[in-house]
């Protein structure tokens, strides 16, 4: 397992840039206390193939 700008790669979860850059502007929405546009961000992830997991140390993207 890789980390990487708070996301946790596995082989088979490789992060293409769009969905990458998704998960970083997901946290700074949070950091920001913009919940409605983290959870906009969220869905787009989601509809994207992603299960989303957010904590305080940030992100993880994992493939559904």
């Amino acid at each position: 397992m890789c980390v990487a700008v708070g996301l946790q790669l596995n082989a088979a979860d490789v992060v293409d840039a769009d969905s990458q850059a998704k998960a970083v502007a997901l946290d700074a929405a949070r950091a920001a206390k913009d919940f409605a546009q983290a959870d906009e961000i969220r869905n787009e992830l989601q509809t994207l193939g992603w299960l989303v997991e957010t904590t305080k140390a940030g992100t993880t993207l994992r493939r559904a």
